[in-house]
């Protein structure tokens, strides 16, 4: 699950230690002290942020569009009636980390943690031996000093 947090001025997000966004909040932490409006905003660009990611099939993110499925997975997800879209079949983990069922937000004074309670998420944001690395959380340059700079700027 992604954790989030500040220290010396810095906000650190990551995923399974691969850096997503750092954020330089300066004053703010010695303005607010406890970090948690900040995390409330910036939850909500997450989640802004994950509906891009789904949306586009990766393509929105830093890592670019996630890999085609292969032609045999393909044909057994339609037959099992799975939606035709990359990492959704059921919907279940595109919701959860769009803040719908299954959505993790625990905000704490100096870190919060958001993400999907399910487990599978980290086999696709870094594959495996039988998978190709499909990243659902993967930041871009523009979401950093879009939506997340916006989180920020509605805080300071």
């Amino acid at each position: 699950m992604p954790r989030t947090a500040q220290s010396s001025g810095l906000i650190s997000f990551e995923v399974l230690g691969e850096r997503q966004v750092a954020l330089s909040i300066g004053r703010l932490v010695n303005t607010l002290g406890d970090m948690r409006p900040f995390w409330d905003a910036f939850a909500e660009a997450f989640k802004e942020v994950e509906a891009e990611q789904f949306g586009s099939e990766g393509a929105e993110g830093a890592s670019g569009a996630w890999s085609p499925l292969s032609p045999v997975y393909a044909a057994w997800k339609a037959s099992h009636g799975g939606d035709p879209h990359i990492l959704v079949f059921s919907g279940a983990l595109r919701d959860s980390l769009t803040g719908g069922s299954g959505h993790v937000y625990e905000p704490h004074p100096a870190w919060m943690a958001i993400g999907s309670g399910g487990s599978y998420g980290g086999y696709h944001q870094t594959g495996t031996s039988t998978m190709p690395e499909r990243k659902p959380i993967s930041i871009s340059g523009i979401q950093e000093s879009g939506p997340f700079a916006h989180a920020l700027a509605g805080v300071a």
